[in-house]
């Protein structure tokens, strides 16, 4: 399988455990979880300069104000 089909069978799998957690609990819970989740990955990975460059770009993107436009 290549790296394309990998990612989008993660993707598939991450979002179809989302619909479920979702019947039965808050989308701020759900939400809330899989952000700790992926705070734990990238802190394995990165180094923890790279790590405290990430938290900080997440902080202060928190402070932005989006209108309705589609960002991505």
């Amino acid at each position: 399988m290549d790296e394309d089909a990998k990612l989008i069978e993660a993707h598939m799998k991450v979002h179809e455990l989302m619909a479920e957690l979702l019947e039965d609990a808050p989308p701020s819970l759900v939400a809330g979880i899989f952000q700790a989740c992926a705070t734990k990955i990238y802190k394995t990975i990165l180094t923890q300069e790279e790590f405290q460059n990430l938290m900080d770009t997440v902080s202060e993107s928190a402070n932005i104000e989006y209108n309705n436009e589609t960002l991505h």
